[in-house]
Order: structure tokens, then C-alpha cells, then sequence
């Protein structure tokens, strides 16, 4: 069960950063228990030293650059392009080539961002969020 919270604004972050991360952290982690059971046990096996669920969590999501929610992270990428092409009149193929050129130069630094956003989220909100997907690992 998804714990509802109230995203407040932290001493160092401001609540806007972590919009939407609440609701779909538990069920992308759900999604993909599967992976993230081998992927805490492999690393586990190999390290010497005993390695937190929670630095575990933030590996896994830097391994794999998998933002919680495809769609909402499709639709917030979408917004931002929007708003870097700005009113330009521009033909439907002169904006095809203007996004696919933005794409190519920024995404992937977008998609970083995200994802430390992500492990930042999870270090704001992991007295709730850890022992959750603790459970799920159990499970």
C-alpha cells in the first residue's frame, strides 16, 4: 500500500522537485521486484561490506536510468522542449527537426537529472519508503 504523504518543502529542496515521485516510487519498485531482488542479492554477495537498502535503491536506479514513470516523465520532458522552442513559428518539420535536435544534445542529461532526483527523493522519504520495499523483497 502506497503511503500518502504530504511533500513539503525540505531545508535544501524545494517540494516542487519531488511533484509526483510519491505516488509512483512503491509501484515502479513493484514492477520490477523481480530485478531488483537479483540485483540487491548480487551486489550484496559481492561486496564485503554490508550495503543499506537504501544505497542499494539509489544504485539500482543509477544502473539503470529508469525514471518511476515512463508516461509522467515522457509528458514532463514534452513540457520542457515546449517551453525551450517557445512561440517560434515554426513548420510542423522545421519543429520535428528543432525537438529531435534538443533530444539529441540534451535528453540524456535530462534523464540524469531525473534520476538524482529520483535517489534524492528517496533520501527525503526513506523513514516511509525503505521498509516498504523491504516488505516487497520479503515477499
Amino acid at each position: 500500500m502506497v503511503k500518502k504523504i504530504k511533500i513539503e518543502t525540505t531545508s535544501h529542496i524545494p517540494a516542487t522537485v519531488f511533484a509526483g515521485l510519491a505516488e509512483h516510487a512503491i509501484p515502479f519498485f513493484q514492477r520490477h521486484i523481480g530485478e531488483l531482488k537479483q540485483f540487491f542479492f548480487e551486489r550484496r554477495a559481492s561486496s564485503a561490506d554490508p550495503i543499506s537498502t537504501l544505497s542499494l535503491l539509489k544504485m539500482f536506479l543509477r544502473e539503470r536510468k529508469m525514471p518511476f514513470d515512463m508516461r509522467h516523465y515522457m509528458m514532463a520532458q514534452r513540457e520542457f522542449i515546449c517551453s525551450r522552442l517557445g512561440e517560434k513559428s515554426l513548420t510542423p518539420e522545421e519543429r520535428q527537426a528543432a525537438v529531435s535536435e534538443w533530444i539529441r544534445l540534451y535528453a540524456e542529461d535530462l534523464r540524469d537529472k531525473a534520476i538524482e532526483r529520483q535517489c534524492q527523493f528517496l533520501d527525503e522519504e526513506a523513514e516511509w519508503i525503505v521498509p516498504e520495499i523491504e516488505a516487497m523483497l520479503k515477499d
